[in-house]
């Protein structure tokens, strides 16, 4: 009888080992995904948001600068201050054009795959008056 106990204590043994290190296991690898994540995806922060942004202007200019069939657009200004995390995804920006406030842009600029590109956006009527847009 003794030996039966004996097995069933050495089994329970190892289960509560296998138990503890299958949990430490699972634990190491969701903090190198963690960690693997975060620098794929750093935190939103305003700082980031700004860095991302004027790394990627010409890609705001492109899509802004397309529309423009009477060449009007000089100046692109990009409000660095109201730049807000989308929450669909990506980065809302708003601008203004040629110094003129009342020429108002708003995009949202996005990853898809390896670069970004303007996942949506609109103007105001007279900035679309003066591109040739209306």
């Amino acid at each position: 009888m003794k030996k039966k106990y004996k097995w069933i204590f050495i089994a329970l043994i190892i289960v509560c080992s296998a138990l503890i290190v299958g949990d430490l296991g699972v634990k190491h690898m969701e903090r190198i995904n963690e960690q693997a994540n975060l620098e794929d995806n750093p935190p939103v922060t305003h700082e980031n948001m700004v860095r991302i942004v004027k790394a990627h202007e010409d890609v705001v200019d492109k899509w802004l600068l397309k529309d423009d069939k009477k060449k009007q657009v000089k100046i692109i200004t990009i409000e660095y201050d109201k730049l807000d995390h989308n929450p669909m995804g990506g980065i809302d920006i708003y601008g203004y054009v040629n110094g003129d406030k009342k020429l108002e842009f708003n995009a949202t600029l996005d990853k898809e795959g390896s670069k970004y590109v303007i996942d949506g956006g609109g103007i105001t009527k007279p900035l679309g008056i003066l591109m040739g847009s209306y």
